[in-house]
C-alpha cells in the first residue's frame, strides 16, 4: 500500500495542469481522488503542499461553483487508485473549458 502514496502527488499535479488549461471539472475529479487515496492511506498531504492543494481547490471551486465542485469532488473519491491514475492518463491532449 505504501507505493500508493506516490500516486496522490501526480493526481494533484494533473488536477493543476487541467485547472491550467481551463478543465475544471476533471481537476476536481481528481482532488476527490487524491484526497480519498490519502485518507485509504491513512495519511495526510506534506504540509509543504497544503497551500498549493488549498489553491486548486479555490481555483476549482471559482471555476465551478460549489455545487458543481461537490459532485465532480464526490465522482472522483469514488474511483479507485487504478482508475484514478488511468483517467489522469486519459487527460492528455486539448481539452476544453469545462467550467
Amino acid at each position: 500500500m505504501g507505493g500508493r502514496l506516490f500516486l496522490v502527488y501526480p493526481l494533484l499535479g494533473v488536477a493543476g495542469v487541467a485547472l491550467g488549461r481551463g478543465d475544471a471539472r476533471p481537476a476536481a475529479r481528481l482532488l476527490g481522488a487524491a484526497e480519498a487515496l490519502t485518507n485509504l492511506l491513512g495519511t495526510a498531504l506534506v504540509p509543504a503542499l497544503r497551500p498549493w492543494h488549498g489553491a486548486l481547490v479555490t481555483a476549482a471551486r471559482a471555476r465551478l461553483g460549489e455545487d458543481d465542485l461537490r459532485h465532480a469532488w464526490a465522482e472522483g473519491r469514488r474511483m479507485g487508485p487504478a482508475e484514478a491514475l488511468a483517467y489522469a492518463l486519459g487527460l492528455e491532449g486539448p481539452v476544453g473549458p469545462s467550467g
